[in-house]
């Protein structure tokens, strides 16, 4: 608490102080819609006005406007040639528009959204972020990417997630297509004041060796070095964060053991960083969840100096993120947290043609978004990416994901994201307050810029866990103490309700805005600490390879974790290659640090020099004794250590890895 005197002395401050906080609320870039108004988004400064389709102008008797909740609006007039219709102060919020026929029977439908007005994202770093993937939008012309990409910034995220195929980038090893669509909507995006994620994933025919597939790593890392020296100096400016590739656990991204996902990343990461050292390379994320043997590989490989954010994907319900997230934050040795996939997807319904949902299922996914994108901050990420912006289905159409409907038209869900766009701008997370006895009850508390001046938020809802049949039905007492001020309360689709906490929660969040510091006397429970693992990354990297028979899938929960098998008596030959990614030469010993007692292994040629991007191949013979049966944590493990170098972990290079007994059932 501030003393009297120093109340007094700052008062001649505040004429000084008010001019700077009005210029960084008011002055800030806004945000506008294309001319266009793709997909019915409007700012509620703005006259909505929507096309009546070509096809039923003459047959359109009336038009009925309905909210989120079936409710009719008022104030709807036709124009005099028929082409539009234009809805008279609709209010903030998400709108469907019914075109009726003689008889009230229904001709079409479409969809709205009307958005309070937002500037640019704040420069600390806002969590709000999608993944658009603007370049799975098969046949889209330029004009659909910026449609899309316009409504992702009208959505207020920071940053925007897209695809990028190696292929049509590289077609040959000495050739790269000068100017490509990846190209032009990383710029455009940019323009459009959001920072890009760019992933990619498939290896290049030309790349690919004997025996392997273009599903998987290049065999060679110097290749994939080299396309991420070639990336990073291409989109410097227009790129701001990398992630190398995409779920390579999973069988569709090429089936990788975790212990080559770790020397691929090295060698991507030392690739990136040359051509741009301030990029933001990613760990290159499991499909799944990631497990306790994913993290224990991680760590095993030093592989932690080798990403600045560790991404993960989830798709799993927000109340298990905190539990399912534990060794997530363990493998992330402190760094930051990226969720860069995230949902819960949802069957449509089957009678819409186009896949959407049902009326109540539409709204209990937008209910869903905050409480996914908070939950995610609770349990330890800073950035948090919704999974998909434009209409994306999946499993033959039985599970839709998309925010968009295909004629990139609101689903309630894509005005729940713009409430979270606006109203955790800048926003860092503080804590939850938990309610003893009331464990539906969720009231999470963060810091950051909603109005562009900063604010303390309380989040809160109501929610029992459980599958989509079990959610949206719960009422508790939000119960605040009576000396919390609230400047405003805004709902789940950013509409102001008012100066005061509504008495009852539901599923759907409610924001309170709060004076900064009006969230301190609540007793918070902060998220949980990740202890920082220090470590810088070497140039020398190693990398195991194993005949494809030595393998098998073993699956967690919903994780594929491919592992390399040894059956006890069976002798393998495998190979250690090391590369030399810096700019001198390297004189080193490979040496066996840890091994299964009884184990034979054989080093042949393990004393190394290495020129500048050389690589050594080093075959290794290992025979697991018959005896030996059982057990689930054989760890082989090789580290180089340089020649004159002082006992420092981080001037040596490992490479550990998992070998099984193909029997194991585990």
């Amino acid at each position: 608490m501030l003393s009297t005197n120093k109340f007094q002395s700052s008062q001649g401050l505040i004429p000084l102080l008010v001019p700077v906080l009005l210029c960084s609320a008011l002055c800030a870039e806004p945000i506008l819609p294309l001319p266009q108004h793709p997909g019915n988004v409007f700012l509620s400064t703005e006259t909505v006005s929507i096309e009546i389709p070509e096809s039923i102008q003459e047959k359109t008797v009336s038009i009925q406007v309905l909210d989120d909740v079936g409710e009719p609006h008022e104030g709807v007039e036709i124009h005099k040639d028929r082409s539009k219709v234009r809805i008279e102060n609709p209010g903030i919020g998400w709108y469907r528009i019914q075109f009726l026929g003689d008889s009230d029977d229904l001709l079409r439908f479409t969809t709205a959204a009307v958005l309070a007005p937002v500037d640019q994202p704040s420069p600390d770093d806002p969590p709000v972020a999608v993944d658009a993937a603007l370049s799975w939008t098969e046949g889209a012309s330029e004009q659909d990417f910026k449609a899309q990409a316009s409504l992702a910034e009208l959505a207020g995220v920071g940053w925007i997630r897209d695809r990028l195929r190696w292929r049509e980038v590289q077609p040959s090893s000495e050739e790269y297509v000068d100017d490509t669509k990846y190209d032009r909507n990383a710029q455009m995006q940019t323009d459009l004041g959001m920072k890009v994620l760019q992933t990619f994933h498939g290896t290049p025919e030309w790349a690919v060796e004997e025996g392997d597939h273009r599903g998987r790593f290049p065999a060679d890392l110097r290749i994939a070095y080299r396309f991420a020296q070639a990336m990073g100096q291409r989109f410097a400016g227009t790129v701001q964060g990398w992630e190398p590739w995409n779920e390579a656990n999973a069988d569709n991204f090429g089936g990788h053991a975790i212990d080559e996902m770790c020397s691929y990343q090295k060698a991507c990461y030392l690739g990136f960083k040359s051509a741009e050292p301030d990029l933001t390379v990613c760990w290159n994320p499991c499909g799944g969840i990631n497990t306790d043997s994913i993290a224990d590989a991680v760590l095993r490989n030093r592989t932690w100096p080798y990403f600045d954010v560790y991404s993960i994907h989830s798709y799993d319900w927000p109340d298990s993120y905190d539990r399912l997230w534990a060794p997530t934050r363990r493998a992330s040795s402190g760094r930051p947290i990226w969720v860069t996939e995230c949902d819960r997807g949802m069957a449509p319904d089957p009678n819409s043609p186009v896949g959407d949902f049902t009326e109540s299922d539409g709204r209990l996914k937008a209910e869903f978004i905050a409480q996914s994108y908070i939950h995610s901050l609770a349990a330890g990420s800073s950035k948090h990416f919704h999974f998909l912006l434009h209409d994306y289905k999946e499993q033959h159409g039985r599970v839709q994901f998309g925010l968009l409907r295909p004629d990139l038209t609101p689903r309630q869900s894509y005005v729940a994201l713009a409430t979270l766009g606006r109203m955790l701008n800048g926003a860092k997370y503080l804590g939850q307050w938990v309610r003893e006895g009331s464990p539906q009850v969720q009231i999470h508390a963060l810091r950051g810029k909603p109005d562009g001046v900063e604010r303390d938020i309380l989040v809160g809802w109501s929610e029992v866990p459980g599958n989509w049949d079990k959610r949206g039905k719960t009422v508790a007492d939000w119960a605040l103490p009576t000396n919390l001020r609230v400047e405003k309360a805004v709902d789940h689709f950013g509409r102001t309700i008012g100066t005061e906490a509504p008495q009852l929660l539901n599923s759907g969040a409610v924001f309170l805005v709060l004076p900064l510091g009006g969230v301190d006397s609540l007793p918070l429970k902060p998220r949980e600490g990740i202890e920082w693992k220090s470590g810088e990354p070497n140039s020398v990297v190693l990398q195991l390879r194993t005949p494809s028979a030595n393998r098998m899938k073993r699956v967690q929960g919903w994780t594929q974790e491919h592992e390399r098998t040894l059956a006890p008596g069976e002798k393998g030959d495998f190979e250690v290659s090391v590369y030399n990614f810096g700019d001198r030469t390297v004189k080193g010993t490979l040496e066996l640090s840890d091994s299964p007692t009884g184990w034979t292994i054989d080093l042949k040629d393990s004393e190394i020099e290495l020129e500048p991007m050389d690589r050594s191949r080093i075959e290794v013979a290992i025979h697991r004794p018959e005896q030996d049966r059982g057990g689930e944590d054989n760890w082989l493990e090789w580290v180089f250590i340089p020649q004159g170098i002082p006992d420092n972990e981080f001037e040596k290079s490992w490479l550990a890895a998992r070998i099984i007994d193909p029997s194991s059932t585990k």
